[in-house]
């Protein structure tokens, strides 16, 4: 216990939780209203419940005891996502920052377990009661998609990809034979209810990679590790590229556009339409949802790198490359090649799906507090303790979460 008469892993064991709830709820139609509607006292109790969680989230990382290099780290991580965040007014990004400070020195296992559990009981329960009839299952009349109870198609089954990934993570690299199964059998199922052919294949993608290769296995090859630690430039290259190059008259292009349901044809068009600043701009993405489901004006980019370099600017894109690139090269040097692997997968997946930087799919986003935890030196305190911690974000479950020093 400490002076407040908390338990010192109240906020993981609970507050963390809770909070990973209420961002799943954002995913359905119960928080979310018409153009032109007010929001329902439900989704207003959702909005209320995560700023409380905010100010205690500020209220912790408050309390820690920073060695100044961490402090340094920390506020220049603060500083360049408000600045970007402001720029963009999006105030939401903004507010995760909050969260992923008060979560320094928490072990990544910690991390991903939480979510995997929270997430796995969540999904199940939503499609349950979506196929059982207490919760809507809207179905759209073109190529008969159905939503599962989420606001959009693609939910479901992009969450079963990241469980497959918080599973191969928990597993040190490795997905046993029934779950791989499991995995492949739900996708199957939720790739035919829902049409999403590009979430269903990285499912298959990271099921049989991580069952038939052992990911924990030391990388021993300078040639595979180089490989690995390119691979976020390498998908930012590409996607500029792609997006900056692209032309209908060419009849490959057009070919690849078709596959890729127009991304690069809205890739381009976004590039040419907003420029590349320094701190972000504001930009209104218009795209499908339960309550919107018409072509006009839709403008999305679900290309992470474009969208996120393009919104938040270029300086708030670079650290994002970096942490990336950082924790790429952290499980290559401190053993845990899984780690490494499964960064790698997140950045390929992030060339056709807007997750690189969406904390409510994407936990390994959390997982740069440990970044942060190791600048200075490991050991961590409280202004309630000086009891030190050495954990890592591969290390196992303490007793006890970490505090910063």
């Amino acid at each position: 216990m400490n002076k407040t008469g908390l338990k010192k892993d109240f906020y993981i064991d609970y507050v963390f939780p809770f909070y990973l709830v209420l961002n799943l709820l954002t995913l359905t139609p119960a928080s979310r209203s018409p153009e032109g509607v007010a929001l329902s006292a439900f989704a207003v109790a959702i909005k209320l419940c995560r700023y409380v969680i905010y100010l205690i989230s500020l209220y912790r990382f408050s309390r820690f005891r920073l060695k100044r290099k961490k402090l340094v780290l920390a506020l220049l991580v603060f500083g360049v996502f408000l600045i970007g965040m402001l720029s963009a007014h999006d105030t939401e990004y903004f507010c995760y920052i909050l969260v992923f400070l008060a979560l320094i020195g928490e072990p990544g296992e910690r991390i991903i377990r939480k979510h995997f559990y929270v997430t796995a009981v969540f999904l199940i329960t939503v499609v349950l009661l979506s196929q059982i009839g207490v919760i809507e299952d809207f179905t759209t009349a073109r190529r008969s998609r159905h939503f599962l109870g989420f606001y959009w198609t693609s939910f479901p089954p992009v969450l079963l990809v990241f469980l497959a990934l918080d599973k191969a993570y928990l597993g040190k690299g490795r997905l046993r034979p029934y779950e791989t199964l499991l995995f492949v059998l739900s996708g199957a199922w939720l790739y035919r209810m829902t049409d999403s052919r590009f979430s269903f294949a990285a499912i298959l993608l990271v099921c049989l990679f991580f069952c038939l290769y052992d990911a924990g296995k030391e990388i021993r090859r300078e040639s595979t590790c180089l490989i690995l630690l390119c691979i976020p430039a390498f998908c930012t290259v590409l996607s500029i590229a792609a997006g900056a190059m692209y032309l209908k008259s060419s009849s490959w292009m057009l070919f690849l556009d078709r596959l890729l349901s127009k991304r690069l044809e809205l890739a381009h068009k976004a590039m040419n339409k907003y420029p590349i600043r320094l701190f972000g701009q504001v930009i209104q993405w218009v795209g499908y949802g339960r309550y919107s489901l018409s072509m006009k004006g839709y403008n999305y980019v679900d290309n992470s790198y474009v969208q996120i370099l393009l919104q938040y600017g270029a300086l708030q894109f670079f650290l994002v490359l970096c942490f990336y690139t950082a924790g790429i090269y952290y499980g290559i040097r401190n053993r845990k090649p899984y780690l490494s692997w499964i960064l790698s997968f997140v950045c390929i997946i992030s060339l056709i799906e807007p997750y690189l930087l969406r904390f409510t799919f994407n936990p390994f986003v959390w997982l740069g507090t440990g970044i942060i935890k190791q600048i200075g030196g490991a050991g961590i305190e409280t202004a309630d303790s000086g009891t030190q911690s050495n954990t890592s974000p591969g290390a196992p479950e303490r007793s006890r979460p970490p505090d910063i020093s």
